[in-house]
């Protein structure tokens, strides 16, 4: 009775540990990447610059089954873009207008310990 009440015991303890491990290194979030999947676009195009916040976990891969909300704000020549913030797939599309120009736009999330700044160069279309 002793014996099985110690395995049960023992089982549990691995169980909360392996647990406690696994949240550890999979699912903490210790530091974040900025994805740009696009940092050359030529004006009036139909495809826009793309931004995406990445959680990075203890291991250095993404941290899976969370979202990282994220504040902008454009330093400079945020008035030749129309921004576009989805929070459902976590990403900002930059649409250029008219004009060409660099973009400077400043990320912050409560994750990072400092703002991040992605530059977007647009490109007059020939």
């Amino acid at each position: 009775m002793i014996k099985t009440l110690n395995y049960i015991l023992l089982g549990t303890a691995i169980l909360i540990a392996g647990f406690a491990l696994s949240w550890y290194f999979f699912f903490s979030i210790y530091e974040i990447k900025i994805s740009v999947a696009s940092d050359k676009i030529e004006t009036n195009s139909a495809n826009p610059a793309t931004v995406r916040v990445i959680a990075i976990n203890l291991l250095g891969k993404e941290v899976p089954f969370r979202k990282i909300p994220f504040e902008f704000k454009f330093l400079e020549n945020g008035n030749i873009v129309k921004a576009r913030y989805n929070k459902s797939d976590n990403l900002l599309l930059i649409t250029p207008k008219n004009q060409s120009g660099k973009v400077k736009i400043q990320i912050t999330s409560k994750y990072s310990l400092f703002p991040n700044i992605v530059v977007i160069q647009i490109n007059k279309k020939l």
